[in-house]
């Protein structure tokens, strides 16, 4: 699956592919039939992670710190992400959208790899090209009589 989100990044020459789709694909496919693995928690899931790393860099302010992976950590960052992961769980549990690599997500956006609306809108493109890669292997296995779990 992951595969699949790889090739057409390459083709379209965009980064479609990122760190979380790999926790997520896995529970795709080993573990389909955990709520997590629903197509409403992965894609909702992941949108929080997002939605909520957002909102903690805006309250510390901390757009313009360095990238952590990159460079030392700072207290905006680290308050970024302890709040945004806060949210992230919180929300996810309101909507009832738990999906673990959500937090990952979260993490990418509050210390810095993703800042932009712009890396918004490819993570979701991928969780959307990942999540119909599934869908369609499911669709082929039924087809070919293959037991799914």
């Amino acid at each position: 699956m992951v595969g699949i989100v790889a090739v057409t990044a390459v083709v379209a020459g965009q980064p479609w592919l990122f760190p979380s789709l790999g926790p997520t694909a896995y529970l795709l496919a080993a573990y389909p039939q955990l709520p997590s693995s629903r197509l409403y928690n992965c894609f909702i899931g992941h949108l929080v992670g997002l939605a909520s790393g957002f909102i903690a860099v805006a309250i510390f302010g901390a757009w313009n710190e360095p990238i952590v992976p990159l460079n030392d950590a700072t207290w905006p960052r680290v308050g970024a992400a302890a709040v945004a992961m806060g949210l992230t769980v919180l929300v996810n549990h309101l909507l009832r959208s738990g999906h673990p690599p959500a937090a990952a997500t979260t993490l990418l956006v509050a210390l810095g790899t993703f800042h932009k609306a712009r890396d918004a809108a490819l993570v979701g493109i991928g969780v959307v090209i990942l999540l119909a890669t599934s869908e369609g292997l499911k669709l082929l296995r039924r087809r070919a009589g293959l037991r799914t779990k």
